[in-house]
């Protein structure tokens, strides 16, 4: 009779211990983020003369098309939730790039040298505004890391110079 008990449940037990759990589902992908470009823009004007309307961006007559889109990020920004931010400067040059959640700046972050080299990348805590969070690297222009900062809740736990 064990013998017999013994044959039913080594028989069965691909079906009881191979049985797909339908609990367990494959991860949904990521949602996609928006990304939206935004420029430093110190200042910015429209002027009237008699040959049409003048558009200025950091001093730098500019046209309408390029006004446009140098001013218009920082509005985007503000609905945000959440987004990923390109930051440029006037010669269209990468800046930064990091995640915002409307105007808070969260989850990761990198700043870039006008080479493109790194110049500090980081993490800041993704349900508090602005708040390191991690190992923060400092490079130099030829993309060697100079110093590293490691942060818990915005507080600066070790600080080392390479």
């Amino acid at each position: 009779m064990k013998k017999f008990i013994f044959l039913v449940l080594i028989l069965n037990s691909p079906t009881v211990f191979c049985q797909p759990d339908s609990a367990a589902k494959k991860p949904s992908p990521a949602p996609r983020l928006d990304t939206i470009s935004y420029y430093v823009v110190n200042n910015e004007s429209i002027s009237l003369s008699s040959g049409g309307a003048v558009y200025k961006v950091n001093d730098k007559i500019v046209s309408e098309r390029q006004w446009k889109k140098m001013t218009m990020g920082a509005s985007k920004i503000k609905t945000c939730t959440p987004c990923v931010v390109k930051t440029y400067d006037s010669n269209d040059t990468l800046v930064s790039i990091g995640l915002q959640n409307k105007k808070c700046t969260v989850g990761s972050d990198a700043e870039f040298f006008p080479n493109g080299k790194y110049k500090v990348t980081g993490q800041y805590k993704n349900n508090a505004c602005g708040v390191k969070d991690g190992m923060w690297n400092y490079y130099n222009m030829s993309g060697k890391i100079t110093e590293m900062e490691l942060y818990k809740d915005g507080k600066l736990l070790r600080k080392t110079k390479m």
